[in-house]
């Protein structure tokens, strides 16, 4: 409780970094793991065990055979610092339909959700769109080499374009309303998608699917300017916390209110 977790994205070293809800620094540790494109996090608990995922899933040029999930079991605050941390055990999927840039994702359950960042193309931005990865007992022992596959679960719905997210696809060739950051809140049954405009919130109705929901579309619930937005987290039922890539980084943290 009260800690916060980080990682760098490429091109920088494999470290998690702790820090507190007022944004101060507390440890730091390296991963023994490869930084290609770190992008998102996640947290599972799995037989009992609270593990913060590492996801290795950016591919901007669409090239990648597989991705990787690197599960690390949460390290005592209390630990020694620049330690090096082993992950527990190491996934690696693929997507059903070929490569994918993904920038959001979250697991609930022994599902993970994967959003997936599409380019821009001639014709605009193109939706954004949701896979579904299974997590079986066996690509979660220590000694897994199986490839898993990430089935594609449907669309998200498009946003309608402003002036600013038009210049932007045009311009710098960046859809402004695709997903970079994904949390779940168990308490309430809603996602949280962020994007570099929005925080968007998904709500789960009754026996509704995440898959169902998710393409039903979400709803954007607060409007921020970060320089370059690209984290979430969901302190449950309290808090949806937002930071951006590159130094000056502000921590935001927005109050979570039911839907009505």
């Amino acid at each position: 409780p009260g800690v916060l977790f980080a990682i760098n994205d490429s091109g920088a070293p494999a470290m998690l970094f702790a820090f507190d809800d007022s944004g101060a620094h507390l440890r730091q540790w390296h991963l023994e793991a490869d930084n290609r494109d770190w992008e998102d996090m996640a947290t599972a608990n799995i037989q009992g065990k609270e593990f913060l995922v590492v996801g290795d899933t950016g591919d901007n040029l669409g090239v990648h055979r597989h991705s990787t999930l690197y599960f690390v079991q949460e390290p005592d605050i209390d630990s020694p610092a620049n330690r090096v941390l082993t992950p527990s055990f190491t996934i690696r999927f693929r997507y059903a339909d070929g490569p994918r840039n993904v920038e959001a994702f979250a697991i609930t359950g022994h599902t993970v959700y994967l959003v997936s960042k599409e380019p821009v193309t001639a014709r605009g931005p193109t939706a954004s769109r949701l896979y579904e990865l299974e997590l079986t007992p066996t690509a979660m022992a220590s000694a897994s080499d199986e490839i898993l596959v990430a089935t594609f679960a449907g669309e998200l719905p498009m946003a309608s374009p402003n002036l600013e997210s038009r210049l932007a696809a045009s311009f710098a060739g960046v859809d402004l309303n695709h997903p970079t950051a994904l949390d779940f809140d168990p308490i309430g049954n809603t996602a949280y998608l962020l994007t570099y405009r929005h925080v968007l919130r998904v709500n789960r109705s009754g026996q509704q699917s995440w898959r169902d929901a998710f393409t039903a579309g979400g709803t954007r619930i607060h409007a921020h300017q970060l320089q370059q937005a690209e984290a979430l987290a969901v302190v449950s039922g309290q808090w949806i916390c937002i930071t951006s890539e590159i130094a000056p980084a502000p921590l935001w943290a927005l109050p979570i209110v039911p839907p009505s």
